[in-house]
């Protein structure tokens, strides 16, 4: 890590963008998506840039979500932030309360990671796939 520095991460899978952030520690901040975030898989790449201030790391993140549309970040996505897309988004269709359900009932890896690829296609917002991977709806 640079000194003074802080950097813009991107973590993608094998066909998508999937997450874009901001930190002067990106190995911790790393470890803390590999052990937390619902969309971790071992097979993530991230791409790292550094930038010489804090201030032009967080310019450069909420252009970078805003032009690139990582299939997690909502932040700098919508008007609503990401503590009220989890409280107030309700499954419009049984398709999509069926889909998560089945998020929160797999416990194999492969299958809950189907299971939240199917979520995504069906429109969910991922905050709220992430929600139902660690069974809090």
């Amino acid at each position: 890590m640079p000194l003074g520095q802080t950097a813009v991460y991107r973590c993608y899978d094998e066909d998508r963008l999937l997450y874009v952030g901001a930190s002067f520690d990106v190995e911790r901040r790393i470890r803390d998506h590999r052990t937390r975030s619902a969309w971790w898989l071992p097979s993530i790449v991230v791409a790292v840039t550094w930038y010489d201030s804090r201030t032009v790391a967080l310019d450069a993140e909420a252009v970078a979500i805003r032009m690139e549309r990582p299939a997690w970040n909502h932040t700098h996505l919508s008007g609503w932030s990401t503590s009220t897309i989890k409280r107030r988004w309700r499954p419009n269709t049984p398709d999509q309360s069926a889909a998560l359900r089945r998020v929160a009932s797999s416990t194999d890896p492969i299958e809950r990671r189907a299971a939240v690829l199917v979520a995504w296609d069906l429109g969910i917002p991922p905050v709220v796939v992430a929600q139902a991977a660690r069974g809090k709806r």
